[in-house]
């Protein structure tokens, strides 16, 4: 039996909860944009296509993916260093605001974490 289909890229559809001319919305697409052409380095990529594919906006997901991660081998290292080198925001302090405005958060980077165990059970 086969999982849902995660699709091969990414568009805008769904990528930014808020309009252009909000505030920080014209870093996002800025940052999105580059991500788009970094993605060759990212070893999370088809976990952030997935969660892109279940709804959540491009930084979430992206955030998602990279705590799922595993920490040995993570880029961008640091927490401070996604937000600031991969997702164009200033500081993680947006990162910490989501998780307290989100518990699920924790939660599916939980779960996406024992996923590919559970897979081959």
């Amino acid at each position: 039996m086969e999982g849902p289909k995660v699709p091969v890229s990414d568009d805008e559809e769904g990528a930014f909860p808020a309009s252009a001319e909000t505030p920080g919305q014209e870093e996002s697409r800025v940052a999105f944009g580059a991500f788009q052409v970094e993605r060759s380095q990212c070893p999370w990529w088809q976990d952030y296509l997935k969660l892109r594919a279940e709804g959540w906006d491009w930084r979430k997901a992206a955030y998602i993916a990279w705590a799922a991660s595993p920490a040995v081998a993570r880029w961008p290292e640091t927490q401070e260093e996604l937000a600031q080198q991969v997702l164009g925001l200033k500081s993680d302090r947006t990162i910490r605001k989501w998780k307290t405005k989100h518990p699920g958060l924790d939660n599916r980077i939980a779960d996406l974490q024992v996923e590919p165990l559970l897979r081959h059970r």
